[in-house]
């Protein structure tokens, strides 16, 4: 009777562990997607901002040679 408990008492410590482990790996999943997530976003947020000088500085240059 008292093999099949600590059997049991195992058993059951095993689920923990496993779902422990399950646990972790989708933690550390989300984790890596929100941070590649915030990474395409900064360069995303680079991207326009470049772009958006780039537009500034033609159309003064635009404006200087019309002048």
């Amino acid at each position: 009777m008292e093999n099949r408990k600590g059997s049991q008492n195992r058993s059951s410590k095993m689920e923990s562990r496993k779902e422990a482990r399950i646990e972790v790996a989708r933690w550390k999943a989300e984790t890596e997607a929100r941070i590649r997530e915030e990474g395409h976003k900064e360069e995303k947020e680079a991207r326009l901002k470049a772009e958006k000088e780039a537009r500034l500085k033609a159309e003064k240059e635009a404006r200087l040679k019309a002048e």
